[in-house]
Parts: C-alpha cells; sequence; structure tokens
C-alpha cells in the first residue's frame, strides 16, 4: 500500500482511493464513491453517494454523535464511553448489534458485530481501505500508536504547540502525549488542551493547571463600616475593569480602596465582593499590562494591529502552556462579541471564527484574553503586507 499526502499531512491516495478537501482542509469526498456534508459545529451530519443519493445520516445531541440513519434499514443507536468511541450500538428495537472494546491506543476487540459501522475510536471515521482513522488535521495508525504525519499550525512554529516545561509535547507524532486512557484528541492537533476523559476523584490530586478547576473562594469575612463605604467604588472599578486581566482590575482597586487600606484587610468582603491585596508591579510587569491594555482597547475599537514578527520577547517556558483557545472557549468569546468579528465588525457563523491574540502568544499573550475575528481578517493580520 502507498500513501501521498496533500500539503503533507492529509492523505491524498491511500489504498487506492483518492481524497478531496474543501477550503476548511476538511475531508470533503473519497472520490467516486462518497461525499461528506458538514454541519455548523463542524460534525458530519450526512453522507451521500457521488450522484448526491443519501447513504447516511447522522444525528446528534450534545455535540455527541447518538444515531444513524441509513438509506436503507432501521435507525442504529451509539452509547460511547468517555472518549467518544463507540462501544455500544442498538437497533430501533433494542436489539443488540454490536458490542466492542478499544485497547488504550485504538485497536478494536468487537464481541459482537452484526451491523456495520466506521465510526469507531474516539468517534471518528475508520477507513475501511487502510484502518486508519481520519481525525480531521491528520490521520492516525493505532496500529503503530501514533500519526501519520507531524502536527502543524496555521502559523508557522518551530515546533507547533510545545509546551518546553512537559517533553512529551516535543514529539509531533505522539497521540495526546501518551496517555490516551486518560485523554482524547479532538481534531488531530495538540493546540486544543487535552480533554480529561475522566473527573473521578479517586484518580488523585490534579497537576495540570490546564484541566484543574480553580479553589473555591475563602468564606466572606464580617463587613465593616470604612470598608462598606468603598463598596460603590470598588464596584465601579470592577465593572470598568471587565475581563481585563487580574493585575489590571488589582491596579484600579487598589485606587479605589486608597482611602480605606488601613480599614480594609486582606481577605475582607465589602457589600458581597472578597478582596485581594493588591501586589505592587514592577516596570517590566508594568510595560506588559500597558501593551496588553492597549491590545484590548484595540480590540474593542474594531481596529487590531498586525502582530509583530521574530522570535517573541516572553521566554518559551514562561509562556502561557495554553496555545489556542478550545471550541467552548472560542463560542464563549464570539457570543460575548454579540457574534461579531473583533476587527472588522463583521457577523461571524457560530464554529467559523478564529482566535486571535491581541497580544502575540510569543510576547506573553495568554489564551484566555483572545479574541474571535473572521478568516479573512485573520489571514490579513498575519500577511507580511
Amino acid at each position: 500500500m502507498s500513501y501521498s499526502y496533500l500539503n503533507g499531512n492529509w492523505g491524498q491516495v491511500t489504498g487506492g482511493v483518492t481524497y478531496a478537501y474543501d477550503g476548511d482542509g476538511r475531508r470533503a469526498a473519497k472520490v467516486g464513491t462518497k461525499l461528506y456534508w458538514y454541519g455548523s459545529g463542524g460534525e458530519i451530519l450526512s453522507e451521500t453517494d457521488a450522484s448526491g443519493n443519501t447513504l447516511n445520516d447522522y444525528i446528534f445531541f450534545g455535540g455527541k454523535r447518538v444515531a444513524l440513519v441509513p438509506a436503507s434499514g432501521s435507525a442504529l443507536y451509539y452509547a460511547e464511553d468517555l472518549l467518544g468511541s463507540a462501544r455500544v450500538i442498538v437497533q430501533s428495537n433494542g436489539t443488540l448489534c454490536y458490542d466492542g472494546d478499544f485497547v488504550p491506543f485504538g485497536g478494536e476487540r468487537a464481541y459482537t458485530s452484526t451491523c456495520s459501522q466506521n465510526y469507531k475510536f474516539e468517534g471518528k471515521e475508520r477507513d475501511t481501505e487502510t484502518s486508519n482513522d481520519d481525525f480531521g488535521a491528520r490521520e492516525y495508525s493505532w496500529r503503530f500508536g501514533r500519526w501519520l504525519s507531524s502536527d502543524w499550525s496555521a502559523t508557522p512554529e518551530p515546533v507547533p504547540y510545545a509546551n518546553l516545561s512537559n517533553p512529551q509535547t516535543l514529539n509531533l507524532y505522539g497521540m495526546v502525549e501518551d496517555d490516551p486512557e486518560s485523554f482524547a484528541d479532538l481534531d488531530g492537533h495538540l493546540g486544543d488542551p487535552p480533554q480529561a476523559a475522566s473527573a473521578s476523584p479517586s484518580a488523585g490530586p490534579c497537576t495540570d493547571p490546564t484541566l484543574c478547576s480553580p479553589p473555591p473562594p475563602p468564606p466572606p469575612q464580617p463587613t465593616t463600616a470604612a470598608a462598606a463605604a468603598a463598596a460603590p467604588a470598588l464596584t465601579n472599578a470592577l465593572v470598568e475593569s471587565g475581563a481585563r486581566t487580574l493585575e489590571i482590575a488589582a491596579s484600579k482597586m487598589a485606587t479605589a480602596v486608597a482611602g480605606f487600606v488601613g480599614a480594609v484587610a486582606e481577605g475582607t468582603a465589602v457589600a458581597g465582593i472578597v478582596l485581594l491585596t493588591p501586589t505592587k508591579l514592577n516596570s517590566d510587569e508594568n510595560a506588559q499590562m500597558a501593551k496588553i491594555h492597549a491590545a484590548e482597547d484595540a480590540a474593542q475599537s474594531g481596529s487590531l494591529p498586525k502582530p509583530p514578527t521574530g522570535p517573541g520577547s516572553v521566554a518559551p517556558d514562561q509562556r502561557d502552556p495554553q496555545r489556542l483557545a478550545t471550541p467552548k472557549q472560542k463560542a464563549e468569546k464570539l457570543a460575548g462579541q454579540g457574534g461579531a468579528c473583533a476587527n472588522c465588525g463583521g457577523k461571524v457563523k457560530a464554529g467559523e471564527g478564529v482566535g486571535h491574540h491581541p497580544v502575540r502568544h510569543a510576547d506573553g499573550g495568554k489564551t484566555k484574553d483572545v479574541v474571535i475575528v473572521c478568516k479573512p481578517c485573520h489571514d490579513d493580520l498575519h500577511s507580511s503586507n
């Protein structure tokens, strides 16, 4: 069997089958035999033959594939595990027609298999011609437990999505940092944080800051009269700070309580707000906060500047370990922007926006501060002109 690749990452001709791709890099067809039809969230809703006759329709609920409706025959219903792998399939009359397990790196162990379907490990299509899994960005081989091509990013990086504090991320062929029992891949990239497969308390303490939940806030303390008098100024400072970083919010709150610093102790509750004692920033931190402040103002005004080029001003091991926003984060950001591009103000469809760092990741930008822009604006912002 021979392989060739389009742009080095997507299989173009494998096992005698030619694949075609759309402008977003998604597989659009197995030429001559199958066409794929996508929903707004990027899920495959329908498959037709080359003439447009329906082969299969798929039903999703909460982002999960729950049913297959073939052109002939009755509906089949999926039961998936926490990784998204199809473990059980039943017919509409309740008859079990598939029951199987998957080993950690994707090998299938089918005990009952009387109904035909190709969406298996982590819910991805397993091509019958190669037995490889199509994850979108690239193809995965469960037999080798690795990707068939290296990871890549839309913005050129020496080692895409690498976190120098975690050597596993330097392997651009590795599957979810070689821990497929705990994490699931979303689309073939390492950019989105691996999705936790289990939140069981028995798994032990959380050690990955990108997956850990924040600790609960301390209980409010009794309110003093002097502190209560500061509540209106503090509330205004918090509203003005909005979604800015904690350091900016702390700086504004410090000004608001300047007259009451002797009466307000760390952790004191003020009209339902728990105060944190502000930390004085050094000159470098002040400069970084000013840079972030200016970039966010530009994003709000719809005139994002083009990011600089070069290696960046922040050491790689000091950068935000989360390189890209997750689909959920991008959806929340877009909703917060009223569904509009942060640069041109045009309407952006759900699932089609691109996350953009107002301050470049290599210069200390945080993924939680990304804004959503349309693809033409993103291409323009990162063009060399």
